[in-house]
């Protein structure tokens, strides 16, 4: 995800080893290349522009369009974002060293701007981060996450809500492996006046909290039967 909202970064935070999956085709409508943020006219996108690709591009292959001042857009809606917040200006720093580099594909930007975020709240942590093109991964869906926790010689899957709608919670089990649903929970902050929206990039939660930001990120697990009967 490119500055991913405060539950990704929970969820990210909260493994022993992080899989970046960007070997797998490209979804148009998803979080990859954009995020929303809040103003003081609702809610607004930042993008990231990309060429055009092909059908079922792999995310990794997929370029990003450089040809607009798309850097310039994103610092200038950031500016708005942020205006009064406390920290703003080391929320817009840590993108404006970020944005120094001169980036190809939209997945090593994500992937980047992920790490920018949990080094700056302190979150990095020991979590290891692999590669998914390192692992084997002929299968799809269900099968394809279950080799990669056996290949990886995890006990336990943690995965966000959409798991729901593909993973076989049963062959897991019969591999030894729990799988356990995040139950996000984010503390609210900003103004007292604001109406709280935790679905926003964690950019925004920097620059109202700072690197204190961190405590704000309270999310607990869920075994799945407890989770798909919830």
């Amino acid at each position: 995800m490119f500055f991913p909202w405060p539950g990704f970064i929970d969820l990210v935070r909260s493994a022993d080893i992080f899989v970046h999956l960007d070997n797998v085709p490209f979804s148009k409508g998803s979080f990859t290349n954009r995020v929303q943020l809040r103003t003081p006219r609702g809610k607004t996108w930042m993008t990231v522009p990309l060429r055009a690709a092909k059908l079922g591009t792999e995310i990794d292959r997929v370029l990003i369009d450089n040809s607009a001042d798309w850097k310039g857009r994103h610092l200038a809606q950031l500016r708005e974002s942020f205006r009064g917040a406390p920290h703003g200006d080391e929320a817009e720093s840590l993108v404006s060293d970020l944005y120094t580099r001169d980036w190809i594909t939209i997945s090593e930007l994500a992937r980047e701007s992920t790490f920018a975020v949990l080094d700056f709240l302190g979150l990095r942590g020991s979590t290891k981060f692999v590669d998914g093109k390192d692992l084997n991964g002929d299968s799809t869906g269900s099968d394809r996450v279950l080799a990669i926790v056996r290949e990886l010689k995890g006990d336990v899957y943690v995965t966000a809500h959409g798991g729901r709608n593909y993973l076989d919670h049963f062959e897991f089990e019969s591999n030894g492996i729990e799988v356990k649903y995040i139950d996000y929970q984010i503390a609210p902050y900003g103004r007292i006046t604001d109406r709280f929206d935790p679905f926003v990039s964690c950019l925004d939660l920097i620059a109202w909290r700072g690197a204190s930001g961190a405590s704000h990120l309270k999310s607990t697990f869920l075994d799945w039967r407890e989770f798909i009967n919830d």
